[in-house]
């Protein structure tokens, strides 16, 4: 069997170095893939823009002394001529001196008069003398008498006294919508005539004796000022109440005949109401 590993005796002195070998080749080995580029940084906040600096020009330099003339170059060929052209017209000179009169020419041949001048009116001749009545021709047939003179107009007499006006009879059933009066008005304006304001009251009167009629105010007769024409509308509808016609018995809507229709017109109908 083995013994014990004994104790390590004390380490002997180095030996001398020995001379360096010479150095050896190195060789660069290739460049390495090019890692993954980082995330960009966030951007800084820009910095103040700085003050302007003060710009100043600089003083112009001495003008340097000018070179030597070039020799002249050759003299170039004439150009052709151009074309002329035609210049002012120069000042008028003076009139010369006025030269004699010619001699007067001969006078030439009087032409052929075409027509004379007039001669005097002539004196008027006497009158001549009247020829003799012719006999008168025999009197005709008569065919019917002369019819005399109008006589005299007879005075004429008293007017007797009126009568009691009659009870008015029930109205007739309207069954549709039947012209009744119509009111117009003014360009541009919603102002009842002095006339009209007399109809209302009678038309408010003849209503009230009359409740199973309605009475209807066509207000579409002015399509173009549709603002004009319910004011005017209106006008007439509060006259009638005014009047003491039942608010309930006046419609408003389009009932007359289209083809009547007109601008300053608003008709009034009338309608048997069950």
């Amino acid at each position: 069997r083995v013994g014990e590993t004994g104790l390590t005796g004390a380490a002997g002195e180095a030996g001398r170095t020995g001379q360096a070998g010479a150095q050896g080749a190195s060789v660069a080995g290739g460049a390495g893939t090019a890692g993954p580029a980082g995330e960009r940084g966030a951007r800084g906040a820009t910095g103040a823009t700085g003050a302007t600096g003060a710009s100043s020009v600089g003083i112009a330099g001495p003008a340097g002394d000018a070179g030597p003339q070039g020799p002249q170059g050759v003299p170039g060929q004439a150009g052709v001529r151009g074309e002329t052209t035609t210049g002012p017209v120069g000042a008028r000179g003076d009139t010369g001196a006025r030269g004699g009169q010619g001699e007067v020419g001969a006078a030439g041949e009087r032409g052929t008069t075409t027509a004379g001048p007039a001669g005097e009116r002539g004196a008027t001749g006497a009158t001549g003398f009247t020829g003799e009545t012719g006999a008168a021709g025999g009197e005709g047939e008569v065919a019917g008498g002369i019819v005399g003179p109008a006589g005299p107009r007879g005075v004429a007499g008293e007017q007797g006294v009126a009568g009691p006006a009659g009870q008015q009879g029930v109205p007739g059933v309207l069954v549709n919508w039947t012209y009744y009066m119509d009111f117009n008005f003014d360009p541009d304006s919603a102002n009842l005539r002095d006339n009209d304001v007399r109809r209302l009251r009678e038309a408010a009167a003849y209503m009230n004796q009359n409740p199973t009629l309605h009475l209807g105010l066509d207000g579409f007769m002015d399509q173009n000022n549709r603002p004009l024409s319910i004011r005017r509308v209106n006008v007439i509808r509060d006259s009638l109440i005014q009047s003491g016609m039942k608010a309930e018995q006046i419609e408003i809507g389009a009932f007359g005949n289209s083809s009547l229709r007109r601008e300053g017109r608003v008709e009034v109908l009338l309608h048997t109401r069950n």
